[in-house]
């Protein structure tokens, strides 16, 4: 984790679908958006949005649709 920390941080902003990445990269300093599919076709963004989970709030959310 400390090798994908020290490689988040050599860039400014990171834009990804929602992943397991996305919660790692949650714990690093990285500007983070993280783009969510369309609700009507997958409500994962009602379970595991940041807000909800609270690990920082600083993390732009995207939904499609």
């Amino acid at each position: 984790l400390e090798e994908l920390y020290g490689i988040a941080d050599q860039f400014e902003h990171v834009y990804s679908l929602r992943s397991g990445l996305c919660d790692l990269l949650a714990f690093s300093d990285v500007n983070l958006t993280v783009y969510y599919p369309s609700l009507e076709r997958d409500p994962v963004y009602l379970f595991f949005n940041f807000k909800n989970i609270g690990i920082r709030d600083n993390i732009e959310e995207i939904i499609e649709n």
